[in-house]
């Protein structure tokens, strides 16, 4: 069986053009499925939500790509760009890959204090079954690090940085910006098309399913006052950094 899926992949392979991967490399609560939405809703691009996919290889990127389209019945229609979702380190173990002409990359980040309370209301990174391995904070900050590491090593043509914030408060700016980065013909919306698997992986808010970007109150938790200077500190620096790196 394994030996005819290989057979299958590497004719589709010879046949359909190269598109060219957008990693979209934020972190838990950050806005990654609405952004995910927003770019694989425009013709040019396509995505199937957030994969949990290790990418070591460029036949890795293919795969995810060859799957991406059989759940959108898409597998020989022409795009641009293929999007995907990334929001732990070992999904990307290979930053070679990463830091390749192959990948756009768009840095994702949004502030500490609305961050932790949704993790917290899902359980904790890693969910309600191992709350006590990973901190939500400890995770938050190992996580921006890693973001402001990667982006060091990956040229400035390639990446681009927004925050969570940017993109429901000054989503047409946010969006233009966008546009220009990836040299789209066709103009991103804050409408965007609700997918099969909308709702069921990564967002499970209902907000996720309305079809167009709400900027909602969220319900915060308390952060030890120590705790909270440390990740509102660590997300300022971070921003710097990324918009300097960005020249934004």
């Amino acid at each position: 069986m394994r030996f005819i899926k290989n057979i299958i992949f590497s004719v589709w392979r010879i046949f359909v053009p190269n598109s060219q991967p957008i990693f979209i490399m934020a972190h838990m609560r950050s806005g990654s499925s609405l952004l995910e939405h927003i770019l694989s809703s425009n013709p040019e691009i396509f995505g199937a939500g957030e994969q949990s996919r290790i990418y070591a290889t460029s036949t890795d990127l293919k795969k995810g790509e060859l799957l991406i389209r059989r759940i959108n019945n898409t597998l020989f229609k022409p795009y641009k760009y293929s999007t995907d979702q990334i929001l732990h380190k070992k999904y990307t173990p290979n930053l070679d890959l990463i830091r390749s002409n192959t990948i756009k990359v768009v840095f994702l980040i949004r502030n500490p204090e609305e961050t932790i309370s949704s993790i917290e209301k899902l359980g904790g990174p890693y969910g309600i079954y191992e709350k006590n391995a990973f901190s939500s904070s400890e995770y938050y900050i190992n996580r921006l690090e890693y973001l402001v590491n990667l982006s060091s090593q990956i040229p400035e043509r390639n990446q681009i940085f927004i925050t969570y914030e940017e993109l429901v408060t000054e989503t047409e700016h946010t969006l233009k910006k966008l546009n220009s980065f990836l040299e789209l013909k066709t103009v991103l919306k804050k409408e965007y098309n609700v997918k099969q698997t909308t709702g069921k992986f990564g967002d499970t808010s209902k907000n996720i399913k309305e079809g167009t970007i709400i900027n909602t109150k969220k319900k915060l938790i308390k952060i030890d006052i120590k705790t909270k200077v440390k990740l509102d500190n660590l997300y300022k620096e971070t921003s710097l950094l990324l918009r300097k790196r960005n020249n934004d």
